[in-house]
């Protein structure tokens, strides 16, 4: 006999995705409060947030066994929108990665890519047992177009996420830690000839933060002083001066962490923190009760997109990873990404639902 849907879903889950975001709301707010564009920033945030709770509910009620099935045709739709974007694509800020869609704002594929690619390579993962010749070479075709694609936007922070996530879900599938190593290695000796000069800049200064104080190095700078300015229980909500004041540049976006500590001190960056690691729980949770293989790569790797974003996100706030342009999960203002954190949670809670039973609908 079905059980209640309800009584399958996962609410700590759900709430703390909505808090989170809630949270995001008012720093978003915050962080758009100078100039003419805060009303709209603030409403635009609202309805992405409203359009991914809808599509979180329509995941969570689709089987995502389906998901499996349209491996295929959802990663090969992927790639013809990320070549779209390389030839017709919306350019900003020295980056082609955004497709107009009017007064609607912009689509930005690389952020659904992310998740596609976790479908694409829970499908391939699940079917084997071993990786032979053949598995392998699917597994990189599968990685590497998408990765390519993205990296020439250029978009050095998600094709990272790319390669963590990959690199993740084949671990769990137990492919000799030493081998993936290996690989990380030569794409760290590569990346010399690989990088862009600003990229190349950007790995410099935070190697040597205090070479270019008022240049390369003055995000870096500026989002530490701004988050050291908080202190224990921070400023106020828009009375952060660095953030106000808009010395941190994309304070609303990849450095919105900012805005927390300064505004809401290290007692603000500490509760965002453990509802993060509450987040990241669940989905852990999720990968031990999944019914299949197929879920639990799935869940396996949504818990690594969305740890790679949130632990790189704050460390380049803090000075302690390089820049790479990546918001904060379900915080940084942005539909494209809001909204494809929300599918991500809606299918977690499909693979929760079904636990250990099937379930139809």
């Amino acid at each position: 006999m079905k059980e209640n849907f309800s009584k399958r879903f996962d609410l700590l889950l759900f709430i703390v995705v909505i808090v989170i975001s809630a949270a995001g709301l008012f720093f978003v707010q915050s962080a758009f409060r100078i100039g003419p564009e805060l009303a709209q920033e603030v409403k635009r945030q609202f309805f992405y947030m409203l359009a991914g709770v809808f599509f979180m509910v329509i995941f969570a009620l689709i089987d995502y066994d389906n998901l499996g099935r349209l491996a295929v045709p959802i990663s090969i739709l992927n790639i013809l929108l990320l070549v779209f974007v390389l030839i017709a694509g919306h350019s900003a800020k020295g980056a082609q990665r955004w497709i107009s869609l009017g007064p609607l704002g912009t689509f930005q594929p690389s952020e659904p890519a992310k998740l596609i690619l976790v479908i694409a390579l829970a499908k391939i993962l699940s079917s084997v047992k071993r990786v032979g010749y053949k598995e392998f070479w699917s597994i990189c075709f599968t990685v590497f177009v998408p990765w390519v694609l993205i990296f020439m936007q250029p978009d050095l922070g998600t094709s990272l996420v790319l390669i963590f996530v990959a690199f993740v879900m084949l671990f769990m599938l137990g492919i000799n830690p030493l081998f993936l190593s290996g690989v990380v290695l030569s794409g760290v000796c590569l990346a010399p000839f690989l990088l862009r000069d600003y990229q190349k800049e950007r790995l410099f200064v935070f190697m040597n933060p205090h070479a270019d104080i008022s240049g390369a190095a003055w995000n870096i700078t500026q989002s530490k002083i701004a988050v050291g300015n908080g202190g224990l229980l921070g400023k106020g909500l828009f009375m952060g001066t660095q953030t106000q004041l808009n010395f941190v540049p994309e304070h609303g976006t990849d450095f919105i962490f900012s805005v927390i500590g300064e505004e809401f001190g290290f007692v603000g960056c500490i509760i965002i923190l453990i509802l993060y690691l509450i987040l990241l729980q669940r989905c852990l949770a999720v990968v031990k009760v999944a019914k299949n293989d197929f879920g639990a790569f799935v869940a396996v790797g949504i818990f690594a997109m969305l740890t790679f974003h949130v632990f790189v996100n704050i460390g380049m706030v803090l000075g302690i990873m390089p820049v790479v342009g990546l918001p904060l999960s379900f915080v940084s203002y942005g539909g494209s990404a809001i909204i494809s954190n929300f599918i991500a949670i809606g299918i977690l809670e499909s693979i929760y639902s079904r636990r250990g039973r099937l379930f139809l609908m």
